[in-house]
């Protein structure tokens, strides 16, 4: 079974509440690597329901260009930055992200780097 990382050694994409999108450390294909992300970049959609907060924030990635698509859950009423991570498929070209903030109201905001999604490079071994 392959090593993985310790959380200090783990690679980290910042995307920080000023606009910048910050990666430290290298994307290794069969590794793993953090998000942090502060919920301020999309702060309009925040529908209370029932006294329980009702909106969410989902982290889509892809790892090709046409690759298939996957998202997880990065927080569900929670304000601040936000952590979550990933495991990088071996064969990756790169890692591609984008957020969408949305609520019981049906709408939706988009973090998207307008509509071209944040990009980063997979270090190939």
């Amino acid at each position: 079974m392959e090593k993985k990382n310790d959380d200090t050694n783990i690679p980290e994409i910042f995307f920080t509440n000023d606009w910048h999108e910050i990666l430290r450390g290298n994307l290794i294909p069969g590794g793993e690597f953090k998000i942090s992300y502060d919920t301020i970049r999309l702060p309009n959609r925040r529908m209370i329901y029932q006294g329980m907060p009702s909106w969410s924030i989902l982290a889509y990635i892809k790892f090709k260009e046409n690759g298939k698509i996957d998202y997880k859950t990065l927080t569900v009423g929670q304000e601040g930055i936000v952590t979550l991570l990933f495991d990088i498929p071996k064969d990756s070209e790169e890692v591609i992200i984008w957020f969408v903030n949305s609520d019981e109201s049906g709408g939706a905001d988009y973090d998207s780097n307008y509509g071209s999604n944040y990009h980063f490079p997979i270090i190939k071994r």
